[in-house]
């Protein structure tokens, strides 16, 4: 990146005007009343930010407009456009080194003093050359002139990195210098590029799940896990599962630090679902608000029916490894809960004696494909029990417990019998009950000092003598 006393122009003028969207003022004007007419959003009071989509306005305008629709009547005098650079690679963030962003439909000033307090940042600087040929900051502006708001200033800053703890510094330095400004953050991005079309519908919903998720409990990390784990199953022409993973994630942060508790989804659809658009080969789109509303459920909350869709999947798996098939890989699922990181224990009876149980304490894979490789685990490598025969397969039953994220206790009494699975540590050492296990102790005592010596192989007063961490989670369990 370079500095501020580059000699680019004040005036950053239109690269795409005439082929993302007209070059022709009237012409542009039309179609973007025509666009934010056809919108069906509501007024958004609650929106801290809103995410919209950045492809030609033939296959993503209509979502473009929801989201801006959804602010035109908010007060705000800053516009924050967080961004892809598809050209230059970016290290943190880059600024736009002059005084306004020109469109058809007139110039929008930059807010200098919003720029100047950023540049303050290391990972914030100028680069005229990552902006200059730029689309994706340049097709939101005229829906910003769109609903009148020409006026305000704008803040355009373009990434690509991804690195979590710069895009991280990045997020809370944009929330240091909106705080106390009636500010709107825009984070401009598309989804899966490009996939058949029930795939990037599948793929794109999971992944704004993740990140519904991931606002909801203040945890980006579990976003940017599902964008990792999507991406490296290897679906057919999947090549990218979000291209504005920086922007999303840095802008994410950012709300949050505002006060954002939510991420709405208003609306979504991808290309293919477009009239003309390949159904082979689709680019994602999605309509958002990052909302100071607290969100009523987390998307990885498991239903009854995506909980029997996993016992199925596990009974199958074992039955292929039985009769020498290779393992099942599921497609992936249109229930986005069973496309993300999971970390499930899949538990064998027999007669209602344990036959097995092998399962994870963080996510590895995606949910579904980790039941299917620990229902096989459990049934044949737990070292306690010989690998399961052909003719023990109808008479087992299986259990699968989904654990909700690790929390460190500060001490036992944290600890609430029935409720809580257990995890005890103490350097390599460790082992856990799930909360099932509760039933067979009748004290909390006894169920923390049994865990300590015969699973972690600590001293059983490990757990109150603090030379051992506990670790707390719940579970979600389904059984057949």
């Amino acid at each position: 990146m370079t500095s501020k006393k580059d000699n680019s122009p004040t005036v950053r003028s239109p690269a795409v005007a005439g082929s993302f969207y007209p070059a022709d003022e009237r012409t542009l004007r039309g179609e973007i009343s025509a666009l934010l007419a056809a919108s069906a959003s509501a007024g958004a009071a609650d929106a801290i930010g809103i995410i919209a989509p950045h492809a030609g306005y033939y296959y993503s305008g209509a979502l473009a407009a929801r989201s801006f629709s959804a602010v035109r009547r908010m007060p705000f005098d800053t516009v924050v456009f967080l961004a892809t650079a598809h050209s230059v690679a970016v290290k943190g963030a880059a600024l736009y080194p002059g005084t306004a962003f020109a469109t058809p439909l007139g110039e929008i000033a930059i807010d200098m003093d919003v720029c100047e307090e950023l540049r303050r940042n290391s990972l914030i600087a100028d680069s005229p050359a990552a902006h200059a040929p730029e689309h994706s900051i340049e097709v939101q502006l005229p829906f910003m002139q769109g609903i009148g708001r020409g006026d305000a200033k704008i803040v355009p800053l373009l990434l690509n990195t991804h690195d979590i703890g710069t895009l991280a510094r990045i997020g809370d330095a944009l929330a240091t210098a909106l705080k106390g400004r009636r500010a709107l953050v825009v984070v401009s991005t598309d989804w899966s590029h490009y996939p058949p079309l029930q795939t990037a519908r599948r793929a794109d919903l999971t992944l704004i799940a993740a990140l519904q998720s991931a606002v909801m409990r203040g945890d980006v990390e579990f976003f940017q896990l599902a964008h990792q784990m999507l991406l490296e199953r290897g679906e057919t022409n999947l090549d990218t599962v979000c291209c504005g993973a920086a922007a999303v994630t840095a802008g994410a942060f950012a709300c949050m630090g505002l006060g954002a508790k939510s991420l709405r989804l208003l609306e979504y659809r991808n290309s293919g679902e477009v009239e003309g658009g390949s159904a082979s080969q689709c680019v994602g789109y999605a309509s958002g608000i990052f909302s100071s509303m607290p969100q009523e459920k987390d998307p990885v909350k498991l239903s009854k029916a995506e909980g029997a869709a996993l016992l199925a999947l596990a009974r199958r798996s074992i039955k292929a490894r039985l009769e020498g098939k290779p393992l099942p890989k599921p497609e992936l699922s249109d229930s986005p809960a069973l496309n993300l990181p999971g970390a499930p224990f899949v538990t064998l009876t027999r007669d209602g004696n344990l036959r097995g149980c092998i399962g994870n304490l963080e996510p590895r894979q995606i949910l579904q494909d980790a039941v299917a490789s620990l229902a096989v685990s459990s049934a044949f490598e737990d070292p306690r029990f010989d690998p399961l025969s052909p003719a023990e397969l109808d008479s087992i039953r299986i259990e699968i417990s989904v654990l909700s994220p690790l929390r460190k206790a500060s001490g036992h009494e944290e600890v609430i019998p029935g409720l809580h699975g257990v995890v005890v540590a103490d350097g390599a050492r460790r082992g856990t009950y799930l909360p099932q296990v509760w039933e067979h102790f009748h004290k909390k005592e006894d169920f923390l000092s049994s865990l300590c010596a015969e699973k972690a192989g600590l001293n059983p007063s490990a757990w109150k003598d603090g030379s051992a961490e506990i670790w707390l989670y719940t579970v979600d369990a389904f059984n057949e």
